[in-house]
């Protein structure tokens, strides 16, 4: 069995207005796919409307909801002030 890198951010677009074509294909393949951020970290990709409208409003995906230590001021640096 051969597995394949989830593809990663950002894509390669021909130019500043068209859609990358890889963002397309990767529409094609399902409403959220993996992909690898610009640093390599991985991550899920929302590539249809109805599923990014669902995900947000659905509180118990968001970070500041689920978690009591989550912030979106915590940083490496300033973690105390997250607890």
């Amino acid at each position: 069995m051969t597995t394949t890198e989830p593809p990663q951010l950002p894509f390669d677009r021909p130019n500043i207005i068209d859609v990358a074509p890889l963002y397309a294909v990767l529409r094609r393949e399902g409403p959220v796919v993996p992909v690898r951020t610009p640093v390599g970290d991985p991550a899920w990709l929302v590539t249809r409307h109805a599923e990014a409208r669902a995900l947000f409003a659905d509180p118990s995906r968001h970070p500041s909801t689920s978690s009591p230590t989550w912030s979106p001021t915590c940083t490496p640096t300033s973690r105390s002030r997250c607890r």
